[in-house]
């Protein structure tokens, strides 16, 4: 927990994203969606994106391919793209179909990041070790997780989290 909310896990927010399909009906693609669409927002020039793998290479292809289309993509990689199944495989599709060259193995630890836009909760990595030092400023950004599924995760989320907009900073 934090002053602004909950933290979440990295186990917890996969488990999110199976509980909001199984239960709830909410395709993990739409969430990716919202999670590229939130994410491309807050990029404002020509914006190079790495993407890791699993839902977090999805959200930042989906997002890649918002600032393709906006004349704001420098470039894209992926740490490991023959890795990527599920929506995050098809985002990756439907960026090579729009001509975007997908660099398909990045090799680093970390980065150090102006800005960090952690979506839905802040992640409970951005509070320890050196995530403070390498998050740069961090913005939550909401992509339309019901409440109902952190709470049968056990996360209690305050429900004005977002009610004055769509992101907040930390």
């Amino acid at each position: 927990m934090n002053s602004r909310g909950p933290l979440i896990s990295s186990a917890q927010v996969k488990a999110a994203d199976a509980l909001a399909h199984e239960r709830f009906g909410i395709a993990t693609d739409w969430l990716m969606e919202a999670a590229g669409w939130q994410l491309a927002r807050f990029c404002t020039g020509r914006t190079v994106v790495a993407c890791g793998v699993g839902n977090n290479a999805g959200d930042g292809l989906a997002a890649a391919r918002h600032l393709h289309r906006w004349g704001r993509l420098a470039s894209v990689g992926c740490v490991d793209a023959g890795r990527l199944h599920g929506p995050a495989e098809k985002e990756l599709h439907a960026l090579r179909r729009l001509g975007v060259d997908v660099t398909g193995t990045l090799l680093f630890e970390s980065v150090q990041s102006q800005t960090t836009v952690t979506l839905g909760l802040p992640k409970a990595g951005l509070t320890r070790a050196d995530g403070p030092r390498l998050a740069g400023e961090v913005w939550v950004a909401d992509i339309g997780m019901p409440l109902e599924v952190y709470a049968e995760l056990g996360i209690e989320v305050p429900l004005a989290l977002f009610s004055t907009g769509d992101r907040f900073r930390l």
